[in-house]
């Protein structure tokens, strides 16, 4: 079977995450996080004096290091929940015959 990377979107607060989708690009890949994040920043921002912003962490380099949107108060600072996109590797069943 080849391997395929994937770039895979997580939800994490705290130490708890949880898969949301993965992507073969990574642009399709940001472009989820990015509307779950607003979502999230959104709901925390019904409350008029919460003040929450995206910050958003990228890390680039050759061995496929997370971009990170996490969420911040602007008062409090982090509030330990975001987005995480990370390059993962996985094995195509359907790849599974013989190169000519």
């Amino acid at each position: 079977m080849k391997v395929t990377p994937l770039y895979e979107v997580r939800y994490f607060k705290g130490e708890e995450t949880r898969l949301l989708s993965k992507h073969l690009k990574h642009e399709s890949a940001f472009q989820v996080a990015n509307r779950f994040v607003n979502n999230l920043k959104n709901k925390h921002n019904e409350d008029p004096d919460a003040g929450v912003l995206i910050s958003i962490t990228q890390i680039t380099g050759s061995s496929g290091e997370p971009t990170i949107l996490s969420l911040t108060n602007r008062d409090h600072g982090p509030l330990n929940e975001g987005v995480m996109i990370d390059l993962t590797e996985q094995r195509d069943p359907y790849w599974d015959y013989p190169q000519h």
